[in-house]
């Protein structure tokens, strides 16, 4: 795949930042400007959110989102 193949209405650009016990992940749709933030670390309130990135991974997956 070349960048001339990537759909821009089917794009999420992705920033990864790690720090010790934390894991973020910030997400946002190219197209409509929406921003997804997923926080993994190790305290009670982030819990869900390695499922909740899992799922949305799925979801670009399935939908043929291309992420960079």
């Amino acid at each position: 795949m070349t960048y001339k193949d990537i759909d821009l209405d089917k794009l999420i650009v992705v920033d990864i930042e790690t720090m010790k016990d934390l894991f973020l992940v910030n997400c946002l749709d190219y197209k409509t400007g929406a921003k997804k933030e997923f926080v993994i670390f190790n305290d009670e309130r982030y819990e869900d959110q390695a499922f909740a990135l899992f799922k949305f991974l799925r979801s670009c997956v399935r939908n043929k989102y291309s992420l960079i």
